[in-house]
């Protein structure tokens, strides 16, 4: 059974001058197709942060936390990757940090092998 998290156990004890960390091993099946030496905390910092709360354990979102200041995780959320996000994972971060994701955006962001025109065809007109 998945434990549901609250936001003051993850930000409690955060600390985001930790930023200059390196990336802890335990964090490489997030990222199969990196290079975990050649991730930098800066300038990966998206893909970092999405893959964890897509994925992430208890002790994964804890370093994530004490590793991000609360609003760059949020405007991660806010502003949510294309293709790169858990229907599951987005609407709970959306609810956990009080975000309204708009409909399209949150829809564009869903890993999907499904073709969804009605989705994707805004793109193309």
């Amino acid at each position: 059974m998945v434990e549901q998290l609250t936001l003051n156990q993850l930000v409690e004890g955060s600390s985001p001058s930790g930023i200059t960390m390196a990336l802890p091993a335990r964090l490489q099946p997030y990222f199969p197709s990196y290079d975990m030496s050649k991730l930098n905390k800066e300038t990966d910092r998206r893909l970092i942060i999405t893959n964890i709360l897509n994925l992430g354990d208890r002790q994964d979102l804890n370093w994530l936390f004490r590793s991000y200041d609360l609003s760059e995780i949020a405007a991660v959320v806010e502003d949510p990757t294309r293709g790169s996000w858990t229907r599951q994972s987005l609407n709970y971060w959306q609810l956990i940090l009080d975000i309204e994701v708009d409909e399209i955006k949150a829809a564009r962001a869903i890993m999907d092998p499904t073709p969804r025109p009605e989705v994707y065809s805004s793109l193309f007109d």
